[in-house]
């Protein structure tokens, strides 16, 4: 039987690459501010750099890097769609994603970041995904008019463990043959901190447009940003476009929140799985020590020793003997 996603969050997904690049304090957040400095992956950064009307070019060029990298292919256009996903029943969930388009070939696009550890990223993306794609139709539509529906995840922690790339993309396919049902389904998820580890190799350099705007998005202005703005002008737009939120007191003052409240968020969810390592570790070790008592314990029955003996020897109540023996 297959491994699942599922099985993988057995292990701790913490991953501190991109801690690093997030400020730790009021102070500093707003220092980096003076410096024209922000960290760019906050959801109210995303949403003004993608969401926006006057964002259609970056958000075209920055979906085209996910979908198209080696650039095959080519989104000419996009429509920026309302990021609030009604529920596909009455009383149903919904939900608001970070940002929402369709393209020139009518394909539906959601972005949508989660920086914070989430085991259940992976049925939250599908769900997120199957909103987007049941909302198409209305009563009387046929259902060859329903266009595929694309999902893109940027994670802030390690989720496929199983994988070695930092992106993956998921369809519908056999399970035996691998060839594909339908091309209705496209999942994609980008792990930075992969993506991070990735760079830090020696000698390694950018290999497409994704990777430069992935750069862009983690932070790395110092290393390499103005080589990417020359080489992207897109990216060197989404630069000067950032200028505008940082002359706007108001959101930055409300950015400075925001980021103070994710961090907060993130170091919670870090406390959280070294008390959930730590418990499972402790109950490991008990296990193992289980398993050592019962191979001693049936070893001196088989020399012929009593329970009475075994349990004075071992140091244990005669029921637990009995147990191990059973």
């Amino acid at each position: 039987m297959n491994e699942s996603i599922d099985d993988e969050y057995l292990e701790e997904s913490y991953s501190p690459e991109l801690d690093e690049l997030i400020p730790k304090t009021r102070d500093e957040a707003v220092e980096r501010l003076k410096q024209g400095r922000l960290f760019r992956l906050l959801d109210s950064i995303v949403k003004f750099l993608l969401a926006r009307p006057e964002s259609e070019e970056i958000c075209r060029d920055f979906l085209n890097s996910v979908i198209f990298p080696e650039g095959h292919r080519e989104i000419s256009s996009v429509e920026l769609l309302d990021t609030n996903l009604p529920p596909a029943r009455l009383r149903g969930r919904g939900s608001r994603i970070d940002a929402y388009c369709t393209v020139d070939d009518g394909s539906k696009i959601n972005v949508e970041i989660q920086l914070n550890y989430d085991a259940a990223h992976a049925s939250r993306a599908v769900y997120y995904w199957s909103l987007v794609h049941t909302n198409q139709l209305e009563s009387g539509d046929i259902f060859q008019d329903v266009d595929r529906t694309v999902s893109v995840n940027i994670l802030g922690f390690d989720m496929l463990k199983l994988e070695k790339n930092f992106c993956n993309s998921y369809s519908i396919r056999n399970d035996g043959s691998s060839r594909v049902l339908t091309d209705d389904l496209k999942i994609i998820f980008i792990e930075l901190p992969k993506f991070i580890r990735e760079l830090k190799k020696p000698g390694r350099k950018l290999k497409n447009k994704l990777e430069r705007w992935l750069c862009f998005f983690v932070g790395l202005e110092d290393e390499i940003m103005p080589d990417i703005a020359d080489a992207e002008p897109v990216i060197s737009l989404a630069l000067k476009q950032e200028q505008i939120f940082l002359m706007d007191e108001r959101m930055r003052m409300a950015y400075i929140d925001d980021l103070m409240d994710m961090y907060s968020e993130r170091k919670r969810g870090a406390r959280a799985q070294k008390l959930a390592r730590d418990r499972y570790e402790l109950a490991e070790e008990n296990r193992k020590h289980a398993q050592r008592e019962r191979k001693a314990a049936i070893k001196f029955i088989e020399l012929g020793m009593s329970i009475e003996e075994i349990a004075l020897t071992m140091g244990l109540p005669e029921s637990d003997v009995r147990d191990y023996i059973a």
